[in-house]
């Protein structure tokens, strides 16, 4: 959970800074000790004022440490796909059954991130968008055809449909099963990329 803003600026240097904090938090639970932000920051070789400004608290970051291990975001083409609906579809399946195994770690996160943002006066950079980088490799084969400001809107039109945020209003608001959230979330991405490409002729 960053209250730093990782896509301006040095991007690179801010999210090698915060891999090494995560990293290093992982490090200290694995030996059994309670990652206090100056014992990892210790760890990862920064200032704890910096590490400050990458995780509010030990809990945040150690929150997101365990979610960050438990959610390995390389993806490769291999095997996937032509249909890029599909290859969505897989990423969303993903990140629901990741949602769905770890809901109560991600509800916590949820509510921490939300409550960091309203702290903040919505100006903090506090979740590390997991889901982009994931959609834009699913999407890649579409960029040319849609056209960056086409493609653009269609990823973030995506991230809504995945992970946590979607199952709480699926299974909070609609009172939905797991599996009927799963197959309303896949109808959903399948039905957007087939309009996006609609729209753009292909």
């Amino acid at each position: 959970m960053s209250t730093v803003d990782l896509a301006s600026g040095r991007a690179a240097q801010k999210s090698r800074t915060r891999r090494a904090l995560l990293d290093a938090a992982a490090a200290l639970m694995a030996e059994g000790t309670e990652p206090a932000i100056e014992a990892v920051a210790e760890r990862a070789g920064v200032s704890r004022a910096t590490a400050y400004r990458y995780f509010a608290s030990a809990e945040a970051l150690a929150l997101e440490a365990t979610l960050d291990s438990s959610l390995d975001v390389t993806l490769s083409p291999d095997g996937w796909p032509d249909d890029v609906a599909e290859r969505a579809v897989r990423i969303q399946r993903r990140l629901h059954g990741h949602a769905r195994e770890h809901e109560a770690q991600l509800r916590l996160f949820l509510a921490s991130a939300l409550r960091l943002q309203v702290e903040s006066g919505g100006g903090a950079e506090v979740r590390m968008g997991r889901r982009l980088p994931m959609l834009e490799a699913a999407l890649a084969p579409t960029r040319e055809a849609l056209g960056p400001a086409a493609y653009d809107r269609l990823v973030c039109a995506l991230v809504p449909l995945l992970g946590i945020d979607a199952l709480v209003a699926l299974r909070d608001i609609c009172g939905l099963p797991y599996d009927e959230a799963d197959d309303v979330m896949g109808w959903a991405v399948r039905t957007l990329v087939a309009a996006a490409l609609d729209e753009a002729g292909e």
